[in-house]
């Protein structure tokens, strides 16, 4: 199951602050069984958590690899602004909080990893072009600090 809610604020002179809320939780249909890997729940990379490498936030095994979790909550925050209006060139600030954690673990609201930066969207004729670059909020030991993203699509 999963669920998120999306809005947008017109400010002034085609300004605009977005914001979005998900949250997800996954059972196995038996609990003799476990849920699939690829029915989890992976945080992290530029249609989540930006400033994080993809999918690595989250539940990890003794590797220390990334395994995904059964419970999932992010906020995205997003104060967009024109730089070229006529060539459809947008700047934006961001601010990021979620995470993903095992059913043992449920939802620990504690443990909310977060990160913040800005980039440049361009309507382009090949579709929405995003340049954004994130840096994590106290990272963890070996995590990177900072994270440069390049997609083709919009985030929300």
């Amino acid at each position: 199951v999963e669920a998120s809610v999306t809005g947008y604020r017109q400010l002034m002179a085609g300004m605009v602050l977005a914001a979005r809320g998900k949250a997800g939780a996954v059972e196995p249909i038996a609990t003799s069984i476990d849920v699939i890997p690829n029915y989890r729940f992976y945080s992290g990379g530029a249609s989540s958590m930006r400033g994080f490498k993809r999918r690595r936030l989250g539940p990890r095994d003794s590797a220390g690899d990334p395994i995904g979790g059964e419970t999932m909550l992010q906020f995205n925050l997003e104060y967009r602004f024109p730089l070229v209006s006529d060539f459809g060139l947008v700047g934006l600030v961001f601010y990021d909080a979620g995470n993903a954690w095992s059913k043992d673990d449920g939802y620990r609201l504690d443990d909310l990893r977060s990160s913040y930066g800005a980039g440049i969207r361009w309507n382009s004729p090949v579709g929405p072009l995003r340049l954004e670059y994130g840096r994590v909020i106290n990272p963890e030991k070996g995590e990177d600090e900072a994270n440069w993203e390049f997609t083709v699509g919009s985030m929300f």
